[in-house]
């Protein structure tokens, strides 16, 4: 009975003390004041007490916000905290303080409970009691938990107090970092997601913010809490079309005033040709970029001397990638009014390349052609026929190949010099392809080949004769009789005797072996 006694005595003990446990676990909040007596212009200290596992509290004076104090990570224990926010009298009356928000403690299952815990303070225009005593009010409620203490104060002079701390965040947009906690103080600007070292943390606001310490390239700076996140913010995806403009160095139209290109206008081809007459100078071009954030300038078309000029329009994309369009300007004599000797306009009629079957035929009125190489080889074999028999043709371009792009040109000049015409052919050679020297070596290393497997092929059928042949030998001789060695060996003892009457000779021996018995028997 006594054992039984006390086993409950124990129970009730244990009982007790899980439930003082949980009791002083409670969630708390209180605020006090000091002094509760002010004049005009003299600053009112609150105080606030928490004692939760997470806190979000809110203080206000007269129903604006002056200060608040949040926690939102800490569900393992209760937390004592101790914040103060100041408060400067600026009229004669009262002044309510008013603590509001949510607390919760570890026992509760995280469950917030609303506190709403308030102050008044009343303001004189002379001195009041400077030695007033505290007026506070505390009560259990649940919120959630700080690891940082602080002041609120609109005054540059107050610092802020920090919690050490050691963590990587990252800016949230373009930012500043400050010199100190004062809005007015020396910046640097980084961009989103610059990563920072965390160092101190706090929960008093000045000039408006709350501020962080961090350090940045081994720098100590400040910047407001709601700038900096645990995450590295995603980084954006690049536009493909702002990309693309970058990129844009073509042109989209390119005219001379009064004066005939050759060929029209493309903005893949970059080679032209223009006859101007003798008195001609200079030569107005009008040269539009495709994209607007590029630029062009022109060189050349100023002084023209007579003979051939180079004009060159030079377009700049906004990545200062280069692309040069040339116009080939003749300056000769006057150019009459009349008709050309040739009415026949200058063109390519037949334009053939070894190996390159043009897509739907070649067109003598489409200028810009695109060739991609699967072997490497230093020029192409063209035959380019002018229709005008008498016309002078030249291929430019065509000699040692490289990697990448190159560019082959097939200009036509009329045997009077009047008409001009340029054909392009853009030659991309890979970059993984087998380098050979020419195409020679081209030639010489498939035909071998071809030549090499047919070598081979006429062994095999060579040696698939000869094992058929010996296979049909094996075979006729399983196929013979199996006493075939007897029937040889019985054709061997043949002799004449088998085909001769021998029985006379016989006989005669005979009477010979009886005349030579009688002679014994004497």
């Amino acid at each position: 009975m006594k054992k039984s006694i006390k086993l409950i005595l124990c129970i009730i003990v244990m009982g007790m003390m899980l439930f003082l446990a949980n009791y002083v676990k409670a969630a708390t909040s209180s605020i006090s004041v000091s002094p509760s007596e002010v004049k005009v212009g003299d600053t009112v200290t609150i105080t606030v007490n928490v004692n939760a596992a997470q806190w979000n509290l809110t203080l206000t004076a007269d129903g604006k916000s002056i200060d608040s104090w949040t926690e939102t990570v800490n569900y393992k224990e209760n937390l004592s905290k101790t914040f103060k926010a100041y408060y400067k009298a600026t009229q004669k009356g009262t002044v309510k303080f008013v603590l509001s928000g949510d607390i919760t403690d570890v026992n509760q299952d995280n469950k917030e409970i609303n506190t709403s815990k308030s102050v008044t303070v009343t303001e004189k225009t002379t001195s009041g009691n400077s030695n007033g005593g505290n007026t506070s009010s505390s009560g259990n409620t649940s919120s959630s938990g700080s690891n940082n203490t602080g002041s609120n104060s609109s005054s540059n002079n107050t610092k802020p107090t920090f919690t050490n701390a050691s963590r990587t965040v990252y800016t949230t947009g373009n930012v500043n970092l400050r010199s100190s906690w004062s809005t007015s103080s020396a910046a640097t600007q980084v961009e989103k997601g610059t990563e920072l070292k965390l160092t101190g943390t706090s929960n008093q606001k000045i000039n408006g913010y709350i501020w962080y310490r961090v350090e940045y390239k081994g720098v100590t700076k400040y910047i407001a809490s709601n700038l900096i996140t645990n995450t590295k913010p995603a980084e954006e995806e690049p536009d493909e079309k702002e990309e693309e403009e970058k990129k844009n160095n073509n042109l989209s139209s390119l005219t001379i005033q009064g004066i005939t290109l050759t060929p029209s206008f493309s903005a893949n081809v970059t080679q032209y040709t223009a006859t101007v007459g003798k008195d001609v100078n200079d030569i107005e071009i009008e040269a539009k970029a495709q994209s607007t954030k590029a630029k062009v300038s022109i060189e050349g078309n100023k002084n023209l001397k007579d003979g051939e000029n180079s004009v060159k329009i030079v377009v700049t994309a906004q990545d200062n990638t280069k692309k040069t369009y040339t116009i080939i300007v003749t300056k000769g004599q006057e150019i009459m009014p009349e008709e050309p000797s040739n009415n026949e306009e200058l063109r390519l009629s037949d334009l053939k390349i070894v190996g390159v079957n043009f897509e739907n035929g070649f067109d003598p009125t489409k200028f810009s052609y695109e060739l991609t190489l699967n072997v490497a080889i230093k020029n192409l074999t063209i035959t380019a026929v002018p229709n005008q028999s008498d016309a002078k043709v030249e291929i430019l371009g065509n000699n040692d190949f490289k990697q990448g792009e190159n560019l082959v040109t097939i200009l036509l000049t009329s045997s009077d010099g009047t008409q001009k015409a340029s054909y392009q052919i853009k030659v991309t050679m890979l970059s993984d392809i087998v380098e050979t020297k020419n195409n020679l070596q081209v030639y010489l290393i498939y035909g071998g080949g071809a030549i090499a497997a047919i070598i081979l092929i006429l062994i095999i059928v060579n040696l698939l004769k000869r094992k058929s042949s010996r296979n049909d030998y094996k075979d006729l001789k399983e196929d013979l009789p199996k006493d075939l060695d007897n029937t040889i060996e019985a054709s061997k003892k043949v002799t004449i005797d088998d085909f001769l009457d021998t029985s006379e000779l016989e006989e005669e021996k005979n009477k010979s072996r009886h005349s030579k018995g009688g002679r014994h028997s004497l």
